[in-house]
């Protein structure tokens, strides 16, 4: 496991108003933001509602670009051009709303699935398999009967 290092990190966003000589105004969402995530430990983000702890974690999921600042992960900065795919199967967003984040319409098994399949986490043949052993592993069984649910 490698550690996520985050090094003044920035993000503005345009406005829809204009400031004096025309330029257009910036929200500073993010500024000069600074952590190290290491393997093993917890590292909590705390702030007030609207100081960009949401800002951040979308700039880390590569969800939004970055204003200025880097994100180093296995001594390549991901804000520039990296393997994306391979990035983003490693470092992923958890979101709190499961409504928000998972289909009502796609079973427990095609949100299991997907990942394994789009990163190659596990050989084809072996997903269903793998899914029903995750199921397990966090106490939903039987996962025969679980997977199917929506």
């Amino acid at each position: 496991m490698s550690t996520l290092e985050v090094q003044g990190l920035t993000k503005h966003f345009a406005t829809g108003g204009t400031r004096l000589f025309g330029a257009r105004a910036k929200l500073h969402a993010v500024d000069d933001v600074s952590f190290t995530l290491r393997p093993g430990t917890i590292t909590a983000l705390v702030g007030e509602s609207g100081s960009g702890k949401s800002t951040v974690a979308r700039i880390l999921a590569r969800l939004y670009e970055a204003t200025g600042g880097s994100v180093v992960y296995e001594g390549k900065n991901v804000l520039d051009k990296c393997d994306v795919r391979l990035y983003c199967s490693r470092v992923q967003m958890i979101f709190q709303d499961p409504f928000g984040s998972l289909n009502p319409v796609k079973t427990v098994a095609h949100h299991l699935e997907r990942p394994l399949r789009l990163h190659r986490i596990v050989p084809r043949g072996r997903v269903e398999e793998r899914v029903h052993e995750l199921l397990e592993t966090v106490g939903l069984v039987p996962a025969k009967a679980i997977a199917p649910k929506y």
